[in-house]
């Protein structure tokens, strides 16, 4: 782990219905700011919220409908970060 910027940022759990995980992604979308997740396994929440594959690939063709590219952090960092 560690303090380094990249590890510093806010994120959001997955941990959350579809429906509140994609109007995340529209706030997101419509003030231009960069969304980041924090998803580790499909059994957060016990199967009440997110709930698995199924979950997941609804939530990544939401985006492909909007045209929101969802990348790594890393795809982030080595393309807009700096290096110090």
């Amino acid at each position: 782990m560690g303090t380094a910027g990249n590890y510093t940022l806010g994120r959001k759990s997955i941990n959350q219905d579809p429906e509140s995980i994609k109007k995340l992604i529209d706030d997101a979308y419509l003030n231009h700011t960069w969304l980041r997740f924090m998803v580790h396994t499909y059994d957060f929440g016990e199967g009440k919220t997110f709930t698995g594959e199924k979950d997941l690939r609804a939530i990544l063709s939401y985006c492909r409908e909007k045209k929101i590219p969802v990348v790594t952090y890393a795809t982030m960092f080595d393309t807009f970060g700096t290096r110090n």
